[in-house]
């Protein structure tokens, strides 16, 4: 994933705690509903503002409660920053994966949350708690 530029980064959490997917499932819709509230918003740093976007970037993990953000951040040299987060928990594994990107679109949702399934396939570990349910508009809960 590289920017017009050709400056990009892709970083990955993981981490391991007791029903971490169950706690996923029920703060994500509490923190997917403040996006609209976020949608466009400003922050102004010894006098310079930077102007960013929010938005709902869907996922669909099989096997995952899942959701995802992106932000477009315009800097205050007029390039543009774009990020998207993708967080992903299955059983007791939590990843988080994060695309930035400067001068163009962020990497697709779909890519991280290949890269964040990747994780506890290859760990053996993660195995889901609870059968599909869906627990909002952009979360998806195996």
């Amino acid at each position: 994933m590289t920017g017009a530029d050709g400056l990009s980064a892709v970083s990955a959490s993981i981490a391991v705690a007791d029903g971490v997917e169950d706690r996923l499932a029920a703060n994500a819709e509490k923190e997917l509903a403040l996006v609209p509230t976020c949608s466009t918003y400003q922050i102004e740093m010894q006098g310079v503002i930077v102007r960013g976007t929010m938005q709902s970037a869907g996922t669909g993990m099989e096997g995952s409660t899942s959701f995802g953000i992106r932000n477009s951040i315009v800097l205050p040299d007029g390039r543009q920053q774009n990020d998207t987060t993708v967080t992903a928990a299955r059983g007791d594994l939590p990843v988080t994966d994060t695309s930035q990107v400067m001068g163009s679109p962020s990497g697709s949702s779909a890519a991280l949350e290949q890269l964040a399934g990747r994780v506890p396939a290859a760990a053996g570990r993660g195995r889901p708690r609870h059968g599909h349910r869906q627990v909002g508009p952009h979360i998806t809960s195996q």
